[in-house]
C-alpha cells in the first residue's frame, strides 16, 4: 500500500505545454510538451494526420492514407524581438513522385487566418526525402509582434499510399 502511494506521488500530473527557454536575445515561440514535440497535448490534429513516436523521423505528424489533413499550433508572438525564422524536418515518401500529393506549412494571423508567410511547400514530385532539416528566415516581422499566430501544416493526398512527415518544428523570435 506505501509503495502504491509512493508510486502515485511522482506519476506525472496532466501533461502540459511550455516553451523551451531561451535566451535573452531569442525564444522559441512553439510549445511542446516536455517529453515530446509535435504530440496532441500541444498541436491539434484533423483528417489523416495523426502523431507518431517511432520510425526514422520522430516524435512527428504523419499524413498518410489519402486526402487531407492539417496539424496546426497557436502561440503568441511575444518574444524579445521583431526577427523571426523557423526550422523543421520534413520525410516524404510518394512512389508515384505526384504533384497531386503535397504538403504545405505556413505562419497565419490566428484571428483572421491571413497567410503571414510561408515555411515551405512540397509535392511527391521531390519524393524521397528523408528527414531533411529545412530552415527558414522570415526577417523583420514588426507587424507580427504581438498577435497571435498560427503554425499549420496542411497536407492533401490525392494517392492513398503517400506519406509526409513533419518533425521538430520551431519558430524562433530574435532581437536580430
Amino acid at each position: 500500500m506505501l509503495l502504491a502511494a509512493c508510486l502515485i506521488g511522482v506519476l506525472p500530473a496532466e501533461a502540459t505545454c511550455v516553451r523551451p527557454s531561451g535566451f535573452p536575445y531569442s525564444v522559441d515561440l512553439i510549445y511542446s510538451e516536455p517529453l515530446s514535440s509535435m504530440d496532441t497535448t500541444c498541436w491539434t490534429y484533423s483528417g489523416n494526420a495523426s502523431f507518431i513516436n517511432s520510425g526514422s523521423c520522430y516524435p512527428a505528424a504523419k499524413f498518410t492514407g489519402g486526402g487531407d489533413g492539417t496539424v496546426d499550433q497557436d502561440t503568441v508572438a511575444n518574444g524579445p524581438g521583431d526577427y523571426y525564422s523557423a526550422m523543421f524536418y520534413i520525410d516524404i515518401y510518394d512512389t508515384h513522385h505526384s504533384w497531386q500529393d503535397e504538403i504545405d506549412i505556413y505562419v497565419l494571423d490566428a484571428s483572421n487566418n491571413q497567410l503571414l508567410a510561408s515555411m515551405g511547400s512540397y509535392s511527391g514530385a521531390s519524393s524521397p526525402v528523408s528527414c531533411s532539416q529545412q530552415s527558414v528566415n522570415f526577417g523583420y516581422q514588426p507587424s507580427w509582434h504581438g498577435k497571435t499566430l498560427r503554425v499549420e501544416i496542411y497536407a492533401y493526398e490525392g494517392y492513398s499510399d503517400a506519406r509526409f512527415i513533419v518533425s521538430g518544428v520551431h519558430l524562433w523570435a530574435s532581437t536580430g
